[in-house]
């Protein structure tokens, strides 16, 4: 059985979609303004740099601040990185510039899935990861988050909200144990 007949069989198998308890319903009322700001604090707690800028300050705010940056927004980045591509040729990755789907004010979470890159181990391989995301693509909570995953059709997908850590090793504080040791939010 192949990858794709092994996909095919679990996305046919999984469990129907449950509506969540009545108080879970939407509860945003914030604006816009309002959910970019606590996205950006929720990032910065998290130890995240965040920068914002205006759409057409992006490329060159990126080549003059990341020295050899493999941009996923770009064609060009695909092409050499597929997913056929090999782990020693990913393990020589930087710095990564990918899209983010959208981003959740309450805890800084970012979505990413397949459609932002060619390939699974790209966001957790790189050395510093740099999100791009829209201002306008801001929601306020996780119930909205997931309510708008259930919406679009992707095989791999994940939540990302600040650099790799963890505290396990000798009770000291490790960043890059499992993923990008930088993250840097790009917002526009």
């Amino acid at each position: 059985m192949g990858k794709h007949e092994i996909l095919q069989t679990i996305w046919h198998n999984k469990p129907a979609f449950k509506s969540p308890p009545e108080e879970f319903k939407e509860y945003s009322t914030s604006i816009k303004q309002d959910l970019l700001e606590e996205l950006k604090e929720s990032l910065k707690r998290e130890g995240v740099f965040v920068k914002e800028l205006e759409e057409n300050e992006v490329t060159e705010f990126i080549t003059k601040s990341y020295r050899q940056t493999i941009d996923f927004t770009k064609m060009e980045g695909w092409k050499k990185f597929d997913e056929n591509c090999s782990k020693t040729e990913l393990e020589r990755i930087e710095n990564v510039l990918i899209n983010g789907l959208f981003g959740v004010s309450e805890n800084g979470a970012i979505w990413i899935d397949d459609s932002c890159i060619p390939n699974r181990l790209i966001p957790f391989i790189s050395e510093r990861l740099i999100i791009k995301l829209n201002k306008n693509d801001i929601i306020s909570n996780m119930y909205l988050a997931y309510k708008k995953i259930k919406q679009k059709d992707c095989g791999f997908g994940v939540f990302v909200s600040g650099p790799s850590k963890t505290a396990d090793i000798e009770q000291s504080l490790v960043y890059g144990a499992h993923g990008a040791i930088h993250l840097h939010m790009i917002l526009y």
